[in-house]
């Protein structure tokens, strides 16, 4: 598991090659989701997709088929999820796990990492914001 993966990204990155996001169920209805939905940022949500009820390898299995990085308050099955997939050697698109007591930080990290990290930086990336 990789660190702060966009500080080793200086400049800003190309929009083409911006991180591009699927927000789980934990995260669609919420006050991030609507910042984020509103943003420059290419960003759909679970509701959006009419997902709803869905599995979280469900919803990691459409984040993949879709080259979208998932971004979750779901620590424990997303990192149990991702375990799996790494020893099984299942390739994903990255997923980020956000705290959800502190949005205003998350919130940071995430325009930051988007911002800064090249997509392809997440792939089998898992990313903990939890500042």
């Amino acid at each position: 598991m990789k660190k702060d993966v966009y500080q080793n990204h200086a400049t800003p990155v190309k929009q083409v090659d911006q991180i591009k996001l699927y927000l789980d169920e934990s995260i669609s209805e919420n006050g991030l989701a609507q910042l984020l939905h509103s943003s420059e940022f290419n960003v759909i949500t679970a509701n959006a997709e009419h997902h709803v009820g869905w599995s979280d390898y469900e919803h990691l299995k459409f984040a993949i088929s879709d080259n979208r990085t998932l971004l979750t308050f779901n620590a424990q099955s997303f990192l149990d999820l991702h375990s799996a997939f790494m020893i099984e050697d299942v390739q994903h698109c990255g997923i980020i796990i956000l705290n959800r007591t502190n949005l205003d930080s998350s919130l940071q990290g995430v325009v930051a990492l988007i911002n800064h990290a090249p997509e392809v930086s997440m792939r089998n990336h898992l990313e903990l914001i939890f500042s």
